[in-house]
This record gives structure tokens, C-alpha cells and sequence, in this order.
């Protein structure tokens, strides 16, 4: 089709306008009331745990992205990619780009780390882009152990807690049909439950009774992967997340690319596979992080007690974002908002036709 103006964005949905109103907080009204409703954990509950943390291996990982649109007609193309945050799991020693890119930050009051890239037209004749983004990290292992940690153990300050106890549209627990499935299934904290107890018994139900399943489209809010009883790993990681939210133990969803390279050819379920994954932790007061992976536990661990991949994360892994929901300044298209930026998300301001548009993308780590 012969169109005056473009927008595209390549990624796992298509974007809307986000348009939210924000309290002198950052939060609304509504999520104001929520947070101030919350049960209150008493701490002191997570006696005798801790985290053992260790350095796994360093890893300089590459993003390739290509696109090329040799009918377009392009006056500027805006590309974001994620800015990999320094986290309990990774310290990030840089992240950079080509074309060069510069720092950005999402707008919520989650403000991640963006990389924007802004790359012109040349007079209409830049039909293609050829985007590198460069990722340095030293990861860290981390095993939830009985005992007493050689590290002091992190607290959360009051303004990180709301983050990570905050309802959105994925993180949907207030819903009534939700608030009655974790009564039904007894996800509900008892007085004496410490966030560790409780977040255990919960992951082993979750492993004995949800399946994984994955398609290009999903719909992944914790309302509707408790009504269907099977997700991905982005979907069974947003239920855990909910159903810890809702007890008043911050969580938080870790979305990114597994510390290997791409395998030519390789596919999930049909579906090229370029090593992106979610997984997830909560905070447990006196102890910090805890790592969890419900959807390789659902896929992989046939134990009795399915706690292989609770609170043991070998650091394999490289977070790019933390929770789903970016949002984005297009500066041609208004504020646009994305799920899981493990890829490139991009606009493109101009005219032509949208016919023989092409994307590759590749992943390597050494």
C-alpha cells in the first residue's frame, strides 16, 4: 500500500498509546489506594536463610538487528533498545551501540535504562539499518541457603518496595475473578508465613498444576494465565509476580537473553529462537533477591519437591529489562509502549510502500 507516513513497530506486539495519569508520586490514585491496602509482612519471618552470590563468568554480548525496506522512502528512523541495568544477577560494565546511541529512559515511574537511536533519512535514501548493540557484564550466581551469608543483606527503600509491589495491566491482581482464584487455591499468606515459606509453597503448587505453552500472540496478564492454566515463560513469570504483589511481597519480572550464543536454525515450537527469556525473583526481608524460573520448573524439573529452579539461578542469564511494559517518546508518533524489549523496538518517519519490508536479528556472547 502507498502510504504518506509510516509507523512500524517490529516486536512481539503491536504498541498503543499509553496515556496515564500520575499523582505527584508517579503513581495514580487508584494504585495509591492498592499499595496503601496491601498486607504488611513483619519481618524477622526469613530467620535462617540467606543468599550465597558468587561471580559466574564475564560475557561481552552482541545484538544484531537488521531491517531493510527497499520501497520506503525514510526521513528519520527512531530505534530503542533496552539498557541492561546493574542487578543482584549482573554488574554492567557498558552498554553501547552503532550507530551511536544515547541514554533514554522509559516513562513510568519504573524509569528504566533505554538506549535511543536516532538514525536520518539521508534525503530519503537510507532504506535499510544495520543496528549492533554491545552488552559487557560480569554475572553472578546466587543459591538461597540455610545459614548466615558472608554479605551484608540488602534492604529495599520504601520508594523501591511500592515499585515492586505496584498493580498494572499484567500485573492485574486487584481483579476480583483473581483476588477469588487465590482463595480457591490458597495463595493467600499466613500470619506467620515468612515471604521465603510462602513464596515456596506457592511455586510448588504452580509446578504441579500449570503447563507451558507458547505462540507468537499471547495474552499474558496473571488474570487470564490463572483462568487458562498454562503460559510461557513470560506469562507464568507474571502470575508468580502477581501472586506475591498481592501479599505484600515486592516482585519483579527479569526479562532477557540467555549468556549464548544463537544456534542456527534453532526454534521454539516452530518459532525462530534467539535465547530470549523471562524468569523472576521476589524480595525476601533479611535475606534480599530470591531467584525463581516457573516456566523451566513447569517444562523441566520432574523431582519430587520441583524446587530445582527455586531460589538457584546458575547466572547464565542476562537481564536487559526488569517487568513487561516500556514506554516510549517516538518523537514523531507520541508516547508509544512496548512488552518485553529483548530485541529493538523501531519507527519510521517517511513515505514509500511497506512491500519487500525484512528483519534479522542474531544474538552472540563470548
Amino acid at each position: 500500500m502507498n502510504i504518506p507516513s509510516l509507523l512500524i513497530l517490529l516486536s512481539c506486539f503491536l504498541a498503543m498509546g499509553c496515556t496515564e495519569r500520575l499523582g505527584a508520586s508517579g503513581f495514580s490514585d487508584e494504585e495509591e489506594k492498592i499499595l496503601s491496602e496491601l498486607p504488611k509482612v513483619p519481618v524477622g519471618l526469613n530467620s535462617g536463610y540467606a543468599i550465597e552470590r558468587r561471580p559466574s563468568e564475564k560475557v561481552d554480548c552482541k545484538l544484531s538487528y537488521q531491517v531493510s525496506a527497499p520501497s520506503l522512502v525514510a526521513d528519520e528512523w527512531i530505534f530503542y533498545a533496552a539498557h541492561a541495568p546493574s542487578l543482584p544477577s549482573q554488574e554492567v560494565s557498558h552498554v553501547k551501540s552503532n550507530p551511536h546511541g544515547q541514554l533514554a529512559f522509559s516513562s513510568s515511574v519504573l524509569q528504566r535504562k533505554l538506549l535511543l537511536i536516532r538514525v536520518p533519512g539521508e534525503g530519503g535514501a537510507q532504506h535499510a539499518v544495520d543496528l549492533r548493540v554491545f552488552t559487557g557484564a560480569q554475572l553472578f550466581s546466587r543459591k538461597l541457603i540455610q545459614g548466615k551469608s558472608q554479605e551484608e543483606a540488602p534492604t529495599l527503600s520504601e520508594p523501591e518496595k511500592r515499585v515492586a509491589l505496584r498493580p498494572t495491566e499484567m500485573f492485574d491482581y486487584p481483579a476480583p475473578p483473581f483476588v477469588v482464584w487465590l482463595k480457591e487455591r490458597g495463595y493467600v499468606r499466613a500470619k506467620a508465613e515468612g515471604e521465603i515459606d510462602f513464596a515456596r509453597r506457592v511455586f510448588q503448587s504452580l509446578v504441579g498444576s500449570f503447563s507451558y505453552e507458547y505462540s507468537e500472540q499471547m495474552e499474558r496478564q496473571a488474570t487470564r494465565v490463572c483462568r487458562l492454566g498454562k503460559s510461557d515463560c513470560g506469562g507464568l513469570s507474571v502470575l508468580f509476580v502477581a501472586i506475591m504483589r498481592s501479599q505484600g511481597i515486592p516482585a519483579r519480572c527479569l526479562s532477557g537473553r540467555w549468556a549464548q550464543s544463537v544456534e542456527p536454525g534453532e526454534s521454539l515450537h516452530g518459532i525462530a529462537y534467539y535465547q530470549s527469556h523471562v524468569k523472576a525473583e521476589f524480595f525476601a526481608q533479611g535475606v534480599g533477591w530470591v531467584p525463581v524460573d516457573l516456566s523451566l520448573a513447569v517444562s523441566y524439573d520432574r523431582s519430587s519437591e520441583r524446587l530445582k529452579f527455586f531460589g538457584d539461578d546458575p547466572g547464565d542469564f542476562l537481564t536487559l529489562h526488569v517487568d513487561p511494559t516500556l514506554s516510549f517518546d517516538t518523537h514523531h508518533f507520541g508516547v508509544q509502549k512496548i512488552d518485553w524489549l529483548q530485541g529493538a523496538a523501531f519507527w519510521v518517519k517517511g513515505g514509500g510502500k511497506l512491500e519487500g519490508l525484512k528483519t534479522e536479528e542474531n544474538w552472540e556472547v563470548r
